[in-house]
């Protein structure tokens, strides 16, 4: 029958997970196999258990979360290198996480386990630093309920990770593929400035599709605000370097194929653009657009058209999506000022932007139902923020 202790950390300097898991994963326990979760997962941590991950190589399977901010790209090289079978989970979302935490030992010749299972991420913080707390457990697998446990933790495991589509959960089989993890700006580096509004960079546009998870659903409308949704604030460190401040200027309703310029049916014409009316807010939309947020840009006509109720101007566009930041876009945004037609009657809106080059970066139908939040950077008459994610309202 299985023994177990609680592992409390934080409230003496002898009582802590790291010293507890190494002990755990020590040779001399002759394990044939040993499965960790991990949210998180940072270099210095791997470090301190070099030696034993180095020792079972193969038999231990490492399983840790990416897409949240904290999972660097000096962590998994450093996993990768002890020769552990090493994979990566992205659920797709930024407000999903891929969140359990477990180091188990079994050794299936001898009938004995041994687990940590808790609240402890496979980082500093986790190891030693935070208050986090867990179940230390001895399993005696000649026990029936004993065994039963071990045989359905493993189950889940092999379960998870052949359930799943591959760009979901990736095994990582070589040093180029957490390359092109943090490339896809699913991983951070660890020597760069930490960014506060995204988990990541990336460079090849890639937005990786959400993997099927039950959640519990709260209670349609339980949190919502009535009339102007309070702007909120916030802080981002652009392209890793550039710290920005910024505040929301307006939210969108769930995204649309025709926000997201998908044709809806092949002999559809996508028009490339996305309009933008009420949203989330309480405004008047026919003017609160062009003579509120793009209020300070260069406005002019174009010349060459007949058309001479448009007008036209430019902004830089910083995109962020589910948490991974893409290239910065100049994009156009187009006003119509006439205010005697029939569509201006209706209230039907009355400013286009104009996706552009984004349009590759945009249409996707992996962002359909999401909501795109604008910002303002603070400072920057010309420079804005959007990013899609899910709703922070539900």
């Amino acid at each position: 029958m299985a023994k177990v202790k609680y592992l409390l950390q934080g409230l003496r300097a002898d009582c802590n997970h790291e010293d507890t898991i190494k002990e755990l994963l020590s040779p001399s326990q002759n394990y044939d196999q040993i499965i960790i979760y991990s949210a998180f997962n940072r270099s210095e941590s791997v470090y301190f258990l070099n030696d034993e991950l180095t020792w079972y190589g193969k038999k231990a399977c490492v399983i840790i979360g990416i897409r949240n901010g904290s999972t660097s790209k000096q962590g998994l090289e450093a996993l990768f290198k002890t020769g552990v079978d090493l994979y990566a989970v992205d659920t797709g979302y930024s407000t999903v996480l891929f969140h359990p935490k477990a180091y188990v030992g079994i050794n299936h010749l001898k009938k004995y386990a041994r687990a940590i299972i808790g609240s402890a991420n496979f980082t500093p913080g986790g190891f030693r630093r935070n208050i986090e707390n867990s179940c230390v457990i001895e399993f005696d697998l000649s026990d029936k309920s004993d065994q039963q446990f071990i045989n359905e933790f493993i189950a889940g495991k092999q379960a998870f990770l052949t359930n799943y589509d591959p760009n979901n959960v990736i095994h990582i089989q070589n040093e180029d593929d957490i390359k092109k993890l943090f490339n896809d700006g699913r991983v951070v580096n660890e020597l760069a400035r930490k960014r506060l509004a995204n988990v990541g960079i990336s460079t090849t546009k890639k937005i990786i599709h959400r993997m099927p998870i039950h959640m519990k659903k709260h209670l349609q409308g339980a949190n919502k605000a009535k009339g102007h949704l309070l702007s909120h604030t916030g802080s981002a460190i652009l392209n890793e370097t550039t710290l920005v401040n910024f505040h929301e200027v307006w939210k969108s309703r769930p995204l649309s194929e025709r926000d997201l310029t998908i044709p809806q049916k092949s002999n559809t014409n996508p028009t490339g653009s996305m309009l933008l009316k009420k949203g989330m807010y309480n405004i008047d939309f026919q003017s609160y657009f062009r003579y509120e947020v793009f209020k300070n840009l260069k406005w002019f006509q174009d010349p060459s058209s007949k058309k001479t109720y448009f007008e036209y101007a430019s902004a830089k566009f910083h995109f962020i999506i589910d948490g991974i930041e893409y290239p910065q876009y100049l994009l156009t945004i187009q006003y119509d000022k006439r205010t005697d037609t029939k569509s201006y009657k209706q209230r039907n809106g009355n400013t286009h932007l104009h996706w552009g080059a984004a349009k590759s970066l945009i249409k996707n139908r992996a962002l359909l139902g999401k909501t795109l939040y604008l910002y303002q950077i603070d400072g920057k008459q010309d420079e804005f923020i959007i990013e899609i994610k899910d709703s922070d309202v539900e």
